[in-house]
C-alpha cells in the first residue's frame, strides 16, 4: 500500500502529508485548493462590503482588517469538512506546514 500511495503522490494524483495528517489522503487534491479559494475569495467580498455582516462578529473584522483565521471562523465554512476525517483544525495544520499561513498568538 505505502510503494503505491507514494507513486500516487509522487505523481500529483493523490495528497497526503504523513508528517501533519498521516492517517488522511486527498483524492481529489482539488478540494484543497477549493478551500483555499474560497477563504481568499470570502476575505476580498468582506474588505468589498466592510460593514456587511461583521459588526457584532469579532473573527470576521480580524479576518477582514488583517487577514487572521480562527478555528473558529473556519467552522463556518463547512463545505468539505467531514468529520472524523478532514476537521478546521486539520486545514490549520496543513496551511501552517506548506508555509500558507502562520501561527501567532491571540493577543
Amino acid at each position: 500500500f505505502s510503494a503505491a500511495l507514494h507513486h500516487l503522490v509522487h505523481n500529483n494524483v493523490f495528497l497526503h502529508y504523513p508528517e501533519v495528517l498521516p492517517q488522511t489522503v486527498f483524492c481529489d487534491p482539488q478540494v484543497v485548493l477549493t478551500k483555499m479559494t474560497e477563504l481568499v475569495e470570502y476575505h476580498h467580498k468582506l474588505k468589498d462590503c466592510p460593514d456587511k455582516g461583521v459588526a457584532a462578529e469579532r473573527d470576521l473584522v480580524k479576518f477582514r482588517d488583517h487577514g487572521l483565521l480562527s478555528v473558529e471562523l473556519l467552522n463556518k465554512f463547512s463545505k468539505h469538512y467531514t468529520k472524523g476525517l478532514f476537521t478546521p483544525q486539520d486545514l490549520v495544520k496543513l496551511l501552517v506546514s506548506v508555509g500558507a499561513i502562520a501561527r501567532i498568538s491571540d493577543g
